[in-house]
């Protein structure tokens, strides 16, 4: 009986630690997203909310139709027990990808990297898209947070 006792112990002690290894993956999710020109202008952004940035804010400007520049900062969290694999992120401004900067990360468990692109605006309406993992590097228990969308004004 006492064998038994000891085999069915070492079973599940076993069965603990695949099941442990089985779920220790990576999840990556948001830490802060902010926008700004200037330092002064810093907002702090919300997935689903509006920003205004105003046009004396900017740092930058291209010509042409005169659009204004602005960063959005982001940093990425990984809330999992592992580290990820190395992943790229996209920072979209209506549709159109920014160079983000680092291209691509890696990020240690309990950890958070930060990433930035620098975007130009019109005056007016713009979707701002953050997609974390955008090539689905990194297996995650949930894949759905890896996305933000928030709108920003561009106003005089």
């Amino acid at each position: 009986m006492k064998k038994l006792m000891t085999t069915l112990a070492m079973v599940v002690v076993a069965m603990v630690a695949v099941t442990a290894a089985t779920y220790a993956q990576p999840e990556i999710n948001f830490g802060r997203v902010s926008i700004a020109g200037v330092p002064a202008s810093l907002r702090t952004v919300g997935c689903g909310t509006d920003v205004n940035m105003r046009i004396a804010d900017a740092d930058g400007m291209l010509a042409g139709p005169p659009r204004y520049g602005y960063t959005v900062n982001v940093n990425v969290r990984n809330t999992g027990a592992i580290n990820t694999a190395v992943f790229v992120n996209q920072i979209l401004i209506d549709g159109a990808p920014a160079p983000v900067t680092p291209a691509s990360i890696m990020v240690p468990a309990g950890a958070m990297v930060p990433i930035k692109a620098k975007i130009y605006a019109s005056p007016g309406i713009h979707t701002i898209t953050i997609i974390l993992d955008s090539g689905a590097a990194v297996a995650e228990t949930n894949e759905g947070n890896n996305r933000c969308d928030f709108t920003l004004s561009v106003v005089p």
